[in-house]
């Protein structure tokens, strides 16, 4: 089952759960973030990525700079293991960890959960790639990707039991939009995807796809389902 068959699953079992006043404060808090433009504020193809940092599962704050010095990112910004959609997204790259691997980048998961949470969710869905800590989404403020919860979202993860400031060891109640940006070594994004509805990911496929943008080419090469004619620099915005 592709990512996006597995996410128009989870989109119709919830339905079925979810009281309807529910599904309307959901709905209006992505219809909020889609009439703001905050998709349309983050970092585009062809920008230089501002240096930021994380801090890795030892509990070391790991700089850009290092991480790129070692190899291309691939960044993929998530809301926490409590979203059942940045779950299915996760197990996907899972999946195709060893393509990134072969291809020369380096996949990194990023969310403002604590260390712990990023632990129980790495051997609950036996994830292979690495985790980092952002704590307060201060990278992903930087990619233009974060937001404050609206208060009657708020509200409505408390009746859910979904405890961010618990989860996130700490109470400012800031998300990232799910969002995707592969950098070159020199910082630059090849690709940026930002999804104001988080329900939606991008496939993994699809950032394969683009690891032309890097000059992979005994990857693209080896893949017959990657054409030179798709290194097309665009940045995907939903």
């Amino acid at each position: 089952m592709s990512l996006t068959q597995k996410l128009l699953e989870i989109r119709a079992n919830t339905a079925q759960y979810l009281l309807p006043e529910s599904q309307a404060i959901t709905d209006r808090t992505i219809s909020w973030l889609k009439d703001s433009g905050a998709a349309e504020k983050a970092l585009l193809v062809g920008q230089r990525a501002p240096e930021f940092m994380l801090t890795n599962s030892e509990g070391q704050e790991v700089l850009s700079k290092d991480l790129l010095s070692r190899a291309p990112l691939a960044i993929v910004f998530f809301r926490g293991r409590w979203c059942p959609y940045c779950v299915a997204q996760l197990e996907a790259l899972r999946d195709a960890q060893s393509q990134f691997a072969e291809a020369g980048m380096s996949l990194l998961g990023v969310s403002p959960q604590t260390l712990r949470q990023i632990d129980f969710m790495r051997e609950q869905h036996r994830l292979n790639f690495a985790q980092f800590r952002d704590e307060r989404a201060g990278a992903a403020r930087k990619f233009g990707v974060a937001y404050a919860v609206p208060n009657e979202q708020k509200e409505l993860y408390r009746k859910s039991f979904v405890n961010l400031p618990f989860i996130n060891g700490e109470d400012s109640w800031s998300l990232p939009m799910p969002s995707t940006f592969v950098l070159d070594r020199d910082g630059i994004v090849q690709y940026a995807s930002v999804h104001a509805n988080f329900t939606e990911r991008d496939d993994p496929e699809m950032l394969l796809n683009r690891l032309c943008y890097l000059g992979n080419s005994r990857y693209i090469r080896k893949h017959s389902s990657i054409h030179q004619d798709d290194c097309e620099r665009k940045s995907d915005r939903q």
